[in-house]
């Protein structure tokens, strides 16, 4: 918070060495605690950066006001055993285990893993899912929800589709779903099928009373 009563963004000086930024204007600011503490005012430099998103579609232009420290360091605790829970559930924190800078490049083979997982991220913009359940909605016509389980160590999900069969055309459609982490304590692939199976039939429930089917035919 400061005095001015305006918000402001941080960048530390760490940050913009790295980045090479040049200042477009120094500024003098007094920092105000919430406790009503007043630090006494200090001179800042100002810089201009641009954020994007991740798909280039949006770009942001602001000024951020550079700072030593913005935060402290979160002070260092023994890894104990969860280490190795984290590891079979193939969660990486390899960076965070072994203290590597911000600024270093990271392994190989990390480094693959997370592009790979990037290029995933990408092609989520060609995913589409209609909001028309047919285009067939009314007459006579065969109607079916159809719920679909799946559960492995890592994590386990439900859906819901709507089948719907008229005049010798079929159209499926998704009408929801829902996805859950496995629990952090390492359980049975068929106690996570069980799990998957409650999520199942409470995703199924809700949409049935949402559409008010209640005397659809379940699958």
């Amino acid at each position: 918070m400061y005095d001015s009563g305006s918000q402001k963004s941080y960048i530390r000086k760490e940050m913009v060495s790295a980045l090479r930024l040049a200042p477009l204007r120094q500024q003098h600011l007094s920092h105000v605690f919430f406790e009503g503490e007043r630090i006494n005012e200090k001179l800042h430099n100002v810089y201009k950066i641009e954020l994007g998103s991740l798909y280039g579609s949006f770009n942001s232009n602001f000024d951020v006001v550079d700072q030593d420290i913005i935060c402290n360091d979160v002070p260092s605790v023994s890894y104990g055993p969860w280490i190795e829970e984290l590891k079979s559930m193939n969660i990486e924190i390899r960076c965070g285990k072994d203290n590597i800078p911000w600024d270093r490049e990271v392994e190989d083979n990390l480094k693959l893993e997370f592009l790979k997982w990037f290029e995933e991220l990408i092609s989520l913009t060609n995913l589409s899912v209609s909001r028309c359940f047919s285009p067939v909605i009314s007459g006579q016509q065969n109607l079916s929800i159809h719920t679909f389980c799946y559960a492995s160590q890592l994590a386990y999900a439900a859906a819901v589709l709507v089948h719907i069969e008229y005049s010798g055309v079929v159209h499926v459609n998704l009408l929801d779903a829902k996805s859950r982490v496995a629990p952090v304590k390492t359980v049975t692939i068929p106690h996570q099928e069980l799990l998957a199976a409650t999520v199942g039939a409470q995703l199924c429930r809700s949409v049935l009373s949402a559409l008010h089917w209640d005397n659809m035919k379940q699958n």
